[in-house]
């Protein structure tokens, strides 16, 4: 329900981040920037404050990557990218009926 951001240079607790009450099915980070899915959506931190909120998947997005400036996000059958200069949803490739992880 919450995450914490570690210093590696240190190796001490840079931050923690927002508590919430919803479960944080997945998470990344890109230097100072942390994104986590939560319900529907998925969520950019930086240094605690909301940079990027992405919305479209039907059921909680169960992974998240990144590609350079575009986020990958993920559940058992809906795959979705998302820009991360426009905060605009990125086309994705056509799945196939059965499509599953």
């Amino acid at each position: 329900r919450a995450y914490q951001v570690m210093d590696a240079r240190r190796l001490r607790l840079a931050y923690i981040g927002h508590q919430g009450g919803d479960k944080i099915r997945a998470m990344c980070a890109d230097k100072e920037t942390v994104f986590v899915a939560v319900k529907r959506d998925i969520v950019g931190y930086r240094r605690l404050k909301e940079v990027h909120r992405f919305s479209g998947h039907r059921k909680s997005a169960s992974g998240l990557h990144l590609f350079g400036r575009t986020l990958m996000s993920w559940n058992e059958n809906e795959l979705k990218f998302w820009d991360l200069d426009t905060n605009a949803e990125v086309p994705s490739p056509a799945l196939p009926a059965d499509f599953s992880i």
